[in-house]
């Protein structure tokens, strides 16, 4: 059984505390009579999956749900994306990585979904994107926009080491 403050360190304490947040009420079972929510070992397991395979259909009905603050179940507001790019810009600050704002995150996501209308992002706009596996990890976890935001300077380097390989 794990609490929220043990599962927050996992994946190197990446995921944003609103996320983790969101995990534990949408798919953690309530301990009722005083008990703290805790997740159990095959609850655990289903994030891990849904957090190695999101380009899959029940993963994304999984990590949907995290983002849906309001329960809409259709459609998540602009609004609603800018408190996940908010905790993910925090975040950065605080490892020295970036020095980014949640509305540059905000933009760039948007950008990457091209949403039929623009004051929400819908289900649809997601999977029609195609960067559904791209797009919902970088608003859970810090690392993940990360690596997103660096790609092009991880390519170049391994570009120059494929070029390159250290002779032994």
């Amino acid at each position: 059984m794990l609490t929220m403050e043990e599962f927050s360190r996992y994946g190197g304490a990446s995921y944003t505390k609103l996320a983790v947040t969101r995990i534990f009420e949408e798919h953690v079972s309530g301990g009722g009579n005083g008990v703290l929510h805790q997740m159990d070992f095959k609850t655990f397991l289903t994030f891990v999956v849904v957090s190695e395979y999101p380009h899959l259909a029940t993963s994304q009905k999984y990590l949907w749900s995290i983002l849906d603050l309001d329960h809409t179940v259709d459609k998540i507001h602009l609004p609603t994306l800018r408190l996940f790019c908010k905790e993910v810009s925090s975040n950065l600050q605080q490892q020295g990585l970036m020095n980014i704002s949640a509305a540059s995150i905000l933009s760039e996501v948007v950008d990457m979904i091209n949403p039929a209308w623009h004051e929400w992002v819908t289900r649809s706009d997601l999977e029609g994107c195609r960067q559904y596996a791209t797009v919902v990890p970088i608003l859970l976890n810090w690392k993940q926009f990360h690596l997103y935001d660096c790609r092009e300077q991880l390519a170049s380097q391994n570009a120059a080491m494929d070029e390159y390989p250290p002779s032994y």
